[in-house]
C-alpha cells in the first residue's frame, strides 16, 4: 500500500520554472497598471498576454471606463541588472508582423522579475521604421532582438504618457509586407479567378466571354521590371546591389559575359542558371557562385552557354512586385547581346541607364556620339528613363560641378534633358553600399533614385501590388456586368422595338466615325509631309547661307562636318516627327475610347441587358510586363522608329562624295561648287523624304486600321449581343432558366466577397511606402 501511495504522490502535476515567472510578472504588470482595469488572460493570444483598458477615477471612488484598449505581451527575467541603459528581448518576426495588423496599440513588457520594474515599448510605424534602419530585410529572419530603453519604466508618471498615447493612437495605413506575400496574393488572385471562370462555365453563362478571357490572362503580369544598363564598368551591378541593400549582382574587376541577371521576389534565396539546352541548375545567391556563371573570368565567352541567370531574393524593395534586370552593355561588342539589351529595353517599365563621370578626373570623359546615339534609339520610352552619372567620389566639388555643366549642356544641346523624366542624378553607387550594407543610418546619393524611381512608378501605377489590386477592381466590375445582366434578363419585359432603332441609329454614327478616323490618317500624313518639306528646306538653306559665308579663297568646311551636319538634322526631323505621330495616335486612341463610351453609353439603359459591358478597346501598342520574355530569341524588334532612320547615313554619305576639296579665289567657281553642294543635299534629302514618308503611310495605315478594325468589332459585337438579346426578348425566360441565373448569382456573391477582403489585404500594403 505505501508503496502505491508513492506512485501516486510522483503522478501528481509539477508547476513548471516558467509557469512561475509568467505569473509572478503578471502580478507585477498589474500591480504597476494599478489605476486601470487588467482584463482577463486572452486564449489563443498569438503574442498577446494582457488587454488593458484606461479608467477615470471619478470623485465618488467608482471608475468611469473609457474603452480605451491596448494589447500587451509580458517578457521576464531574473537576471541581475548588467548595467546597460536598455533591456534585450528575442522576439519571433511572424509575432510582430501580427502586432501591426492589430486594431488596437500593442505594447511589449520586460519585466525585471530581481527589481520588480516594468518597461515598455510601443510596437508601432516609429517601431518598424527603427528596425528598417537598422536591415531593411529584417523581415525575412527568424527572430529579431529588440531593445526597450531603460528610461522607459511604468509608473505613475509614464502612465500620463502612455495615456496620452492610447487617446491619439490610429491604425496604420501600412501593413508589413512579409516573405512571399506578393506571391501569395498573386496566387490567391488568380485562384479566384478560376474559381469564377469554372462558375461561369459550369452554369453556362455565355455573356461576357471576352472579359472572362481577358482576366484569366491579367494575372500573368503583375511584376513590373526596372532595366538597368549602361556602358561597361560604368558600376550598374553595384548600384542594383546599393538598392536591393545586399551583394547579389556580380561586380569584379573583368566585366561579365553579358548573361541578362533577372532579380524577383521570393520567400526564400535561391538562384536559377538556365542554360541553352533548357536544363537548369539551382543555387544560392552568393557572389561566388553567381560569378561561375556570369563573370569573364570563371565563363569566358560564355563557354558555358548559360542563356539566363534569375535570382530569387528575400527583399522589402522587390516584395511590392518589382523584377531587377542587370541587362548587358550597350557597348559590348557582341552583336547578339546588344540584340539583347535593345529586346529587353522595348519591354521594361523603367530603364536605368548608368554611366560613369570617374574619367573626368584625368579628362578622359566626354557624353560621346555613341551615348547620344544609344539615348536617342530610345525615342519613345524617353519618358521612361533615368539618367544616373555614377562614380562622383572619384571627383574633388570643383570636378563635380564642371562636369555638371558639361552634362547638362550637352544633353541639352542634342534635345535630350525635356523628354527625360526626371533631370539627371549624380550619385556615388559604391559608397552608397558599403554604406547600406554597414547599417549606416545616413542618407546617400542612391536615395534620391530611389525617391524619383518610386515616384514615377506609383504615379504610373506601375506596381505588382497595384496591378493585384487592378485585377481586383476589374473582377469586381465584371462581377457587377454579370449581375445586372442576369438579373435584368430575368426581370426584361418586350423593348424589342427601341432597341432595334437604337441599334439602327449607332451603326449609321460607327460608319461616320471610322470616316473620321480614316481623315484622321490622311490629316496627319500632310501635316508631317508639310514638316519635313519645311525642315528639310530650311536645313538646307542654313547650309547654303552658311557656305556663301566662307571667304572667297578659303577652304570650305570639310566633307565629313557637311555630312554630320544633314545627317544630324535629318535624324533630328524624323525623331520630331516620331513622337509628333505618338503623341496624335495616343489622342485618337483615347477619342476613340471616348466615343465607344458616350455612343453606347447613349444607346444603353439600365433596365436592359448588358447595360454595364466594358466599352474600352485595348490599346493598339502593348509592351509586355514578364521579364522573363525579354530575351527570347528570333523576336523581330525593330520599330518603326528604326524604319524611318534606316539609310538616312548612307544617302548623305553618298551625296557627299561627290563634293570636291577646293581652294579658289574665283568668286564665280565657288558660286558653282556651292549650288552643285546644295543641289547634292536636296537631292538627298528628297531620298529621306521619300522614304520616310513611305514608312510613315504604311504606319498609320496600320495604326488606324487596327483602331478602326477593333472599334468596329467591338461596336459589331456589341451590338450582335444586343440583338440577339432583342430576338430573346419576346419570349419570356423559362423556370429553370431562372432558378439556373439566381443559383448562380448567389455563388457569384459569395465569390464576390472573397475578391473584395483580397482586396483589402492588398491595399493595406500600397497606402505608403514602409
Amino acid at each position: 500500500m505505501a508503496k502505491s501511495r508513492k506512485a501516486q504522490d510522483n503522478s501528481l502535476p509539477v508547476r513548471s520554472t516558467a509557469s512561475i515567472k509568467e505569473d509572478e510578472s503578471r502580478l507585477i504588470f498589474e500591480g504597476v497598471m494599478n489605476k486601470w482595469l487588467v482584463l482577463n488572460n486572452i486564449s489563443k493570444d498569438f503574442g498577446i498576454d494582457l488587454a488593458v483598458e484606461i479608467t477615470k477615477t471619478l470623485s465618488d471612488s467608482n471608475q468611469l471606463v473609457t474603452a480605451k484598449k491596448f494589447s500587451v505581451q509580458l517578457k521576464s527575467s531574473t537576471k541581475e541588472y548588467d548595467g546597460k541603459d536598455h533591456c534585450q528581448i528575442a522576439i519571433q518576426v511572424n509575432k510582430i508582423t501580427y502586432w501591426r495588423n492589430l486594431f488596437e496599440p500593442m505594447m511589449l513588457v520586460y519585466v525585471d522579475l530581481t527589481t520588480k520594474d516594468c518597461y515598455y515599448k510601443w510596437i508601432d510605424d516609429a517601431f518598424v521604421q527603427e528596425l528598417n534602419k537598422k536591415n531593411k530585410n529584417w523581415i525575412a529572419q527568424d527572430t529579431i532582438t529588440i531593445k526597450i530603453d531603460r528610461k522607459d519604466v511604468i509608473n505613475d508618471k509614464s502612465l500620463v504618457d502612455i495615456e496620452k498615447y492610447v487617446f491619439n493612437w490610429k491604425v496604420s495605413n501600412k501593413s508589413i509586407l512579409t516573405p512571399g506575400s506578393f506571391f501569395k496574393y498573386s496566387e490567391e488572385s488568380q485562384r479566384l479567378i478560376r474559381t469564377f471562370v469554372g462558375l461561369t462555365e459550369r452554369y453556362q453563362i455565355d455573356v461576357l466571354k471576352e472579359e472572362v478571357q481577358e482576366l484569366k490572362s491579367r494575372c500573368s503580369q503583375s511584376i513590373f521590371t526596372i532595366a538597368v544598363v549602361g556602358l561597361t564598368k560604368a558600376g550598374k551591378s553595384t548600384l542594383i546591389n546599393s538598392l536591393l541593400r545586399q551583394d547579389i549582382s556580380p561586380v569584379g574587376v573583368k566585366p561579365t559575359t553579358g548573361i541578362p541577371i533577372t532579380i524577383y521576389p521570393s520567400e526564400r534565396n535561391r538562384s536559377t542558371i538556365l542554360f541553352k539546352n533548357n536544363t537548369e541548375i539551382e543555387g544560392g545567391i552568393d557572389s561566388a557562385f553567381l560569378n561561375k556563371y556570369t563573370s569573364q573570368t570563371s565563363n569566358e565567352n560564355n563557354n558555358l552557354n548559360v542563356k539566363l541567370v534569375s535570382v530569387h531574393l528575400v527583399n522589402t524593395f522587390l516584395e511590392r512586385g518589382f523584377a531587377f534586370c542587370d541587362v548587358p552593355g550597350l557597348d559590348d561588342p557582341d552583336k547578339e547581346i546588344r540584340d539583347i539589351t535593345k529586346t529587353a529595353l522595348f519591354n521594361v517599365n523603367a530603364i536605368i541607364y548608368v554611366i560613369s563621370v570617374a574619367p573626368f578626373r584625368f579628362g578622359d570623359f566626354s557624353i560621346t556620339n555613341k551615348i547620344i546615339e544609344d539615348i536617342q534609339s530610345l525615342s519613345g520610352r524617353l519618358g521612361r528613363l533615368f539618367l544616373v552619372f555614377n562614380k562622383i567620389d572619384a571627383l574633388s566639388t570643383e570636378q563635380l560641378d564642371e562636369v555638371k555643366d558639361y552634362i547638362q549642356h550637352t544633353l541639352r544641346r542634342h534635345g535630350v534633358l525635356e523628354y527625360l523624366p526626371i533631370e539627371p542624378l549624380f550619385i556615388s553607387a559604391g559608397e552608397s553600399f558599403e554604406s547600406r550594407i554597414a547599417s549606416d543610418d545616413i542618407p546617400d546619393t542612391v536615395t534620391m533614385l530611389e525617391e524619383k524611381l518610386w515616384e514615377y512608378l506609383l504615379g504610373q501605377n506601375k506596381t505588382g501590388l497595384h496591378t493585384l489590386i487592378d485585377n481586383c477592381l476589374v473582377s469586381l466590375d465584371v462581377f457587377d456586368c454579370l449581375k445586372k445582366t442576369l438579373q435584368n434578363k430575368i426581370d426584361s419585359s418586350e423593348r424589342k422595338a427601341v432597341m432595334s432603332s437604337e441599334i439602327s441609329v449607332l451603326r449609321n454614327e460607327l460608319a461616320k466615325f471610322s470616316a473620321e478616323i480614316d481623315e484622321f490618317s490622311r490629316r496627319c500624313y500632310s501635316n508631317i509631309a508639310t514638316h519635313i518639306d519645311t525642315s528639310f528646306a530650311s536645313i538646307i538653306n542654313y547650309l547654303d547661307n552658311h557656305l556663301r559665308s566662307q571667304p572667297t579663297g578659303a577652304k570650305f568646311i570639310e566633307k565629313k562636318n557637311i555630312s554630320i551636319y544633314l545627317e544630324n538634322q535629318a535624324h533630328n526631323t524624323i525623331s520630331e516627327i516620331y513622337n509628333y505621330i505618338e503623341q496624335e495616335l495616343a489622342k485618337l486612341q483615347k477619342a476613340v475610347n471616348k466615343w465607344l463610351f458616350e455612343n453606347l453609353k447613349q444607346t444603353i439603359r439600365e433596365d436592359i441587358p448588358n447595360a454595364y459591358l466594358p466599352l474600352n478597346i485595348n490599346h493598339v501598342r502593348q509592351y509586355s510586363s514578364q521579364a522573363g520574355m525579354f530575351f527570347n530569341r528570333g523576336v523581330n524588334v525593330v520599330g518603326i522608329l528604326e524604319k524611318l532612320l534606316y539609310g538616312v547615313g548612307w544617302v548623305v554619305d553618298s551625296v557627299i562624295e561627290i563634293i570636291d576639296e577646293i581652294i579658289t579665289p574665283d568668286h564665280k567657281i565657288k558660286e558653282k561648287q556651292i549650288v552643285s553642294i546644295i543641289k547634292s543635299a536636296q537631292s538627298g534629302y528628297v531620298q529621306i523624304s521619300q522614304n520616310v514618308l513611305a514608312n510613315i503611310q504604311q504606319y498609320l495605315n496600320v495604326s488606324c486600321s487596327s483602331m478602326k478594325e477593333k472599334s468596329v468589332i467591338r461596336v459589331e459585337t456589341y451590338l450582335d449581343n444586343l440583338s440577339s438579346q432583342v430576338a430573346q426578348l419576346q419570349h419570356s425566360i423559362s423556370g429553370p432558366e431562372k432558378r439556373q441565373y439566381s443559383n448562380y448569382l448567389k455563388e457569384l456573391g459569395t465569390l464576390e466577397l472573397s475578391v473584395t477582403s483580397n482586396l483589402t489585404y492588398l491595399k493595406s500594403h500600397t497606402n505608403g511606402i514602409d
